[in-house]
């Protein structure tokens, strides 16, 4: 299982991805992603408008952009040694309701 990503959010905390999650869940699912990977790297490094807590999981933060009409929102599970693996990333319409604001993006 290779890593095809590994990023630092703007708190410090690290992310990575692998190639089986990427290959087996997110493109499986969201195919739509296809071409994202960069764009994925950047909403980690570079969220905007926040990262958020995910509504239904304790262990898991949300990470979203806006590159154009739609958002895209990437799941990350927090692991027990203290870093992040992506679980999920996909294009929605907004950020999802109930979530709370961990961190916001300055206003630049």
């Amino acid at each position: 299982m290779e890593n095809i990503l590994e990023v630092d959010d703007p708190r410090g905390f690290h992310v990575i991805l692998t190639s089986e999650n990427w290959e087996k869940h997110v493109l499986l699912h969201h195919p739509e992603m296809k071409n994202r990977l960069e764009q994925v790297a950047k909403t980690i490094q570079k969220p905007f408008p926040c990262i958020c807590q995910d509504r239904w999981e304790d262990n898991c933060i949300v990470y979203y952009s806006k590159p154009d009409r739609l958002y895209i929102r990437i799941v990350v599970q927090i692991m027990p040694k203290g870093y992040g693996m992506v679980n999920t990333a996909y294009r929605c319409r907004s950020p999802k309701s109930g979530e709370s604001i961990l961190w916001m993006a300055p206003n630049n």
